[in-house]
């Protein structure tokens, strides 16, 4: 199964791809204009484009692209449906993880109470 890398022609991005290259990890680069082989589109504040993207992967690196300001409103909804994939939990599960939703407000409650 693929990495699904965002943003994959930002700096960031391109640096992601070529590091996981070099480890001859299956690479899949999420671009708004895909154009070539291992392209797919993806622009995450379009829900069309998600589930083509996200199949068959078993990680995404997600990078938050500038335009996006609302991360609640927008980002939230992507990596939900990454989680609630069935390769997701398949991949979880195959190493012996449970897998727990937590949206943002509870996962910042969450992360303040292990901080008293």
């Amino acid at each position: 199964m693929a990495i699904l890398v965002s943003a994959a022609a930002s700096k960031t991005g391109r640096e992601v791809v070529r590091a996981l290259a070099e480890l001859d990890l299956p690479v899949r680069r999420g671009l708004r204009r895909p154009a070539g082989p291992g392209e797919v589109a993806l622009d995450l504040s379009d829900p069309a484009t998600w589930d083509a993207a996200l199949g068959g992967v078993s990680a995404v690196f997600l990078l938050r692209p500038p335009a996006i300001a609302d991360i609640a409103a927008t980002l939230t909804a992507a990596l939900k449906k990454a989680y609630e994939s069935k390769e997701y939990k398949d991949f979880m599960a195959s190493r012996g993880f449970g897998v727990t939703w937590a949206d943002p407000a509870g996962f910042a409650a969450f992360m303040a109470e292990g901080d008293k």
